[in-house]
């Protein structure tokens, strides 16, 4: 074989070689780009979901917000209606005292008005009496002024007769005319 042959073969092995590698590269090529298709494919779909969980994550944070600035709100109605309650309490445990001052002098009270009311029969029953007595008596008084006009008319003198001073004593009796 001769120099110029073995050139030949060698280069047909190295353009074998070449056309191999070639061909493998283009193959490597080819599938580098279908990879990459994929992983772009990928990537579009990787950042349309980003764009979605952002969107998401921003309404979360708006509702975190607004649930924050209720809870506040809610934090501040309690904190009213925990003063109203104790205002309430307190309101309450004066309306107690109170209310145990007032039993007393309504116990007192009534202590009182008993008293006033025994007192108030006791004059009513004296009253009675007094009335019944002062009937009493005018009944004696319209009986006795009666009696004194039947004295006074037995005693009236008969027409003109004056009557005397009788004077009566230990040794004699005697009738002395009035002047």
């Amino acid at each position: 074989m001769n120099k110029r042959g073995k050139i030949s073969i060698i280069l047909i092995l190295i353009i074998g070689v070449l056309l191999a590698s070639a061909g493998v590269s283009f193959y490597f090529l080819q599938k580098e780009q279908a990879k990459n298709l994929a992983l772009q494919g990928q990537l579009e779909d990787l950042k349309a979901k980003q764009r979605i969980i952002e969107v998401e994550l921003a309404k979360s944070k708006k509702t975190v917000s607004d649930l924050q600035s209720q809870l506040q709100e809610s934090k501040t109605q309690v904190d009213k209606l925990n003063t109203a309650l104790q205002q309430e309490k307190t309101a309450k445990e004066d309306a107690l005292s109170n209310l145990g001052q007032i039993k007393a002098d309504l116990e007192q009270q009534k202590g009182l008005k008993q008293d006033m009311e025994g007192k108030l029969k006791e004059a009513q029953d004296a009253v009675q009496k007094t009335s019944s007595r002062l009937k009493e008596l005018e009944s004696q008084k319209v009986t006795l002024e009666s009696k004194i006009k039947e004295l006074e008319a037995a005693q009236q003198p008969a027409h003109g007769v004056e009557l005397g001073t009788i004077v009566v004593g230990p040794d004699s009796a005697t009738i002395e005319p009035q002047a």
